[in-house]
């Protein structure tokens, strides 16, 4: 029967030599060795290379046979639209080291995994990410959560990038602050020095791709308005003192008005109790003169009707006049 000898924490990819002999109450016998094959090593060079924009040739670098345990047997790849890939079902010798992908569409985003193998594995994974041919970014794509922070005088720009779907092509950014270029970055944020931190800022940042020839323009952000937090303070502060102003002038100008207001009807009042003493005088006086001019008429006519004549007084006072 045979012998099983387990054996732990080997290392994938690792050449093992294992030798065994026999032994007994006389002596050990002869060894005998067995080579196991591990893996093959990395892959290198992994690129890419257009033929035209709907065919792209892949091309790589056999792994180093020093770095490799045994022949390579061959290659397996997945292939397809980045979040899409399926395997490759392709018959890749070992002397071969390039492939051609046929039907591409323009300003898609495609991913190829590759990996060698031996009769003792699978090496490590390389990969690309590539473009048949790169477009402009999708129109009205909006640069999304431009935001700024300073860090004493460094202004942090920063912004949630474009997905390569969006983009069609491998993006790139350039800020503007004041409507002229500033910097450009392949990343999501950049570092602006140098900056005056009494005045405030309008930032905007630009996507473009290297289909774009340098008069085209990209797509742009909103202006974003940022302010260093010195000014920030201060306009708080210019805030309230003008709201407390509002409030102060809001007062004194209704004291001002409640006193032009009492003016003018002291002077109204003032001039109706004239009004009506002097119409009251006028009714005496008219009274008056009509008694009077009565007198004198019957002193004349002694038979003259006082009865009448109050009658008529009573209903026309101004006929006496």
């Amino acid at each position: 029967e045979g012998t099983n000898v387990p054996i732990s924490n080997l290392i994938a990819g690792k050449k093992y030599i294992f030798m065994v002999a026999a032994k007994t109450s006389k002596g050990i016998g002869p060894y005998v060795d067995n080579e196991l094959e591990g893996g093959p090593g990395k892959i290198e060079n992994l690129m890419t290379r257009s033929i035209s924009n709907k065919m792209v040739t892949i091309k790589w670098r056999s792994p180093e046979q020093e770095d490799s345990f045994g022949d390579i047997t061959g290659y397996a790849m997945t292939f397809g639209i980045l979040g899409n890939e399926t395997t490759l079902n392709v018959n890749i010798t070992p002397n071969m080291n390039e492939y051609t992908l046929i039907d591409l569409v323009p300003g898609v985003p495609y991913h190829f995994t590759i990996r060698a193998s031996t009769n003792g594995g699978y090496g490590e994974t390389e990969e690309i990410i590539f473009f048949s041919q790169e477009l402009a970014p999708l129109p009205n794509v909006i640069l999304r959560m431009v935001r700024g922070e300073w860090n004493g005088s460094t202004l942090i720009v920063s912004w949630t990038p474009l997905t390569l779907h969006e983009a069609r092509g491998f993006p790139f950014y350039i800020v503007y602050i004041d409507e002229e270029k500033h910097a450009n970055t392949t990343e999501s944020s950049i570092l602006l020095t140098g900056l005056d931190t009494s005045k405030i800022y309008t930032v905007q940042v630009e996507v473009r791709t290297r289909f774009l020839n340098p008069l085209e323009m990209g797509e742009f952000s909103n202006d974003v308005i940022i302010a260093p937090p010195e000014v920030e303070d201060s306009k708080d502060s210019s805030v309230v003192g003008i709201a407390l102003g509002g409030v102060l002038g809001g007062v004194l100008g209704g004291i001002l008005v409640g006193i032009v207001i009492g003016a003018v009807g002291t002077l109204l009042i003032t001039k109706l109790l004239t009004w009506r003493s002097k119409r009251k005088g006028n009714d005496q006086q008219n009274e008056d003169n009509i008694y009077e001019r009565t007198a004198m008429k019957m002193e004349r006519n002694p038979a003259y009707d006082e009865v009448n004549l109050y009658e008529k007084v009573e209903e026309h006072p101004k006929a006496f006049n």
